[in-house]
Order: structure tokens, then C-alpha cells, then sequence
């Protein structure tokens, strides 16, 4: 099951790019790139993910 991996990858993805409550436009801008990312990995065409070094990986099928 790839559930923890891809948990462990998401909550990196917050820390990476946190930022100030205040600034609108970079939330929005990771709220729209979150919805991206969430329906590819919703379609199944993204298996599994890994993070090395800070660096994303993504396995394809």
C-alpha cells in the first residue's frame, strides 16, 4: 500500500512551501496546484511517490 508515502509526501509539500498566512496569492496559487496534482494521482496514472533529498519523485505506470 503506497497510502503512507503518499501522506509522508504530502505533508513534506506543506513544509517545503510554507508560507505567511497573509500572502493570498501564493496560497491560491498552491490551492490550484494542489487540485492539479490531487486529480492526477486521483486518475491512476501515478502509482506511488518518494521523497529523496527534498526532491519529488513519481512513479508512473
Amino acid at each position: 500500500d503506497s497510502r503512507p508515502r503518499f501522506r509522508a509526501f504530502v505533508q513534506s509539500q506543506f513544509r517545503q512551501h510554507a508560507m505567511s498566512f497573509r500572502d493570498h496569492n501564493a496560497i491560491e496559487y498552491f490551492l490550484r496546484r494542489g487540485r492539479t496534482q490531487l486529480e492526477a494521482y486521483q486518475n491512476g496514472s501515478i502509482q506511488d511517490v518518494s521523497n529523496t533529498d527534498g526532491s519529488r519523485k513519481e512513479g508512473r505506470k
